[in-house]
């Protein structure tokens, strides 16, 4: 396990000793300040709703994740070969979540996951 102390300006690893800064990539930290102080309550209830599909979860999600159908398609197909006990849907959608793509000037955010830190925050 590694501890972290962090800094001002540096991250420094009690198992190394060393700085962290060059490898801490810098979204993992931006926007802390953001963070809500208080502490929020667990979301609950959420089991007793119906599944629906990737597509019908994402459906609110169009207009803010731009080429979301074609990234919805290639997590799925990239989803076909189970060896756990999830669905195709529920693997593709952590595939959906954590992949990134190319991004360009015009769309610097390059995954779901940023679209919906930004989007929530």
């Amino acid at each position: 396990m590694i501890y972290r102390k962090f800094t001002h300006k540096r991250c420094e690893s009690k198992v190394t000793g060393g700085d962290l800064l060059e490898s801490v990539n810098p979204r993992y930290i931006s926007g802390i300040g953001d963070e809500p102080k208080q502490v929020l309550q667990p979301i609950t209830g959420y089991v007793h709703e119906p599944l629906l599909s990737l597509e019908e979860t994402c459906e609110p999600l169009v207009n803010v994740v731009p080429r979301l159908p074609a990234h919805i398609w290639v997590a799925k197909q990239n989803s076909k070969a189970l060896e756990d006990d999830l669905t195709q849907d529920e693997s593709a959608a952590i595939r959906l979540y954590t992949m990134e793509w190319d991004h360009i000037p015009e769309q610097p955010l390059a995954s779901v996951y940023m679209h919906l830190n930004r989007t929530l925050k």
